[in-house]
């Protein structure tokens, strides 16, 4: 590899860290603070943490639409980062219900599109370099693992609020890594006749993966949104700083996968791996509702690594590898927009709904069921709606009409 390539690639290092250490001092414990600092019951966790979802859905269609026409997706990006510290540091300004919540939504609204354009300004130079985003997002889940260790023992001490201080100093530097890693401009700009994002919607893998993965993240958006409070209730007797822990050991855990992701992808299919996964997330959930210790809990969740890991990545790569470059960053957004917003919005409002009736073991239970219906109902369609790679087949109607011209 060459000085200029070794530059490069510490950019896109840099790019996952900036985005995944921050989160790992907010994400783990923002239901912590709402329960246990200001004070809300769990419609009101599950129902801010909803309404925060909506403005990241809104976020990531505007973003991502506004990417894929600018000069630069790294300049997007950097703005988002600065616009997403503010937001952060106004949240526990004011403990009231309707403060609180707005001020979520806009931290929600500039922080969800930061994945889908990492993701593509990632991907547009893995592809150069040939590299790996497995393999470059290995000192991200590090970093993460770290933070939420950090994070945990520092709420320990002080309170829930100060997480979003922890999170906001590393988030405004965050842009740093995006202004050093090569230009990748929207692939639109500069097009006499631009494609429609609307072009997504007529390839058939893309449907079919949106859908499945918007029953798991549903149960995904449940766990965010209520396990570290299930954790840390009487029922199971764990503490903060305890599950800092689960949650870091959780994200070691999927450093194996990004080893061998390439190996795994040799043997099996990536359709057959994104079955297998959400397979795994049923496992996890049924376990889960089984078991109330929380020693036992951390062992576990260390199911995390082979479920979320390579659900997270091979979605990546199977959506990169369906969509052509005049839409990459609007196919991330789009999937992300069904999956982690609408998804877990429904699950973090509908388990709030449900607590007034439901035991968290008992939801866990339906979650598992969900997944594994998920799973089986992908590989099964997959089989016959996924067109081999490269094919002329897998780009969408509108963009082969395009590029034949």
């Amino acid at each position: 590899m060459t000085a200029f390539h070794r530059k490069e690639k510490l950019s896109l290092i840099g790019m996952y860290v900036a985005y995944y250490a921050p989160g790992g001092f907010l994400t783990p414990f923002v239901s912590v603070y709402l329960k246990y600092q200001a004070g809300f019951d769990d419609a009101a966790v599950g129902s801010i943490s909803a309404l925060g979802l909506l403005f990241g859905i809104l976020g990531q269609f505007a973003l991502g639409y506004l990417s894929d026409n600018a000069a630069s997706k790294n300049a997007v990006l950097n703005v988002v980062y600065v616009a997403c510290a503010l937001s952060a540091v106004a949240v526990p300004a004011n403990g009231s219900f309707a403060y609180t919540a707005a001020m979520l939504c806009a931290l929600y609204f500039f922080l969800y599109p930061i994945q889908p354009l990492t993701d593509t300004i990632v991907l547009e130079n893995c592809a150069a370099l040939s590299g790996s985003i497995g393999g470059l997002r290995l000192t991200a889940v590090l970093s993460c693992a770290l933070t939420s260790l950090v994070g945990g023992a520092v709420i320990g001490a002080t309170s829930p609020s100060v997480i979003f201080f922890l999170f906001a100093v590393p988030t405004v530097l965050g842009g740093i890594p995006a202004l050093l890693a090569p230009r990748v401009p929207g692939h639109q700009t500069g097009r006499l006749k631009k494609i429609a994002p609307t072009a997504l919607f007529k390839i058939p893998p893309l449907m079919l993966l949106m859908a499945a993965g918007l029953f798991v993240h549903m149960t995904i958006g449940y766990y965010t949104s209520f396990f570290p409070v299930y954790y840390t209730s009487p029922a199971v007797g764990g503490s903060a700083a305890g599950y800092g822990l689960l949650n870091a050991l959780s994200m070691l855990a999927e450093i194996p996968v990004f080893m061998t992701m390439n190996r795994i992808l040799k043997k099996i299919s990536i359709e057959k791996a994104l079955a297998a996964s959400m397979l795994l997330w049923g496992v996890r959930w049924l376990l889960i509702a089984l078991i109330a210790h929380p020693g036992a809990l951390v062992i576990v969740n260390l199911i995390h690594g082979i479920s979320f890991a390579p659900f997270f990545i091979f979605a990546i790569s199977y959506i990169d590898r369906y969509v052509g470059p005049e839409l990459k960053a609007s196919g991330q957004t789009l999937y992300c927009v069904f999956t982690t917003g609408f998804g877990r919005m429904v699950g973090s409002f509908a388990g709030g709904l449900l607590a007034r009736y439901m035991t968290h073991p008992q939801m866990y239970l339906v979650s598992a069921v969900l997944c594994v219906a998920a799973g089986a109902v992908f590989y099964t369609l997959a089989k016959r709606l996924c067109p081999a790679e490269g094919t002329e087949e897998s780009r969408p109607p509108q963009i082969r009409q395009e590029v034949r011209r």
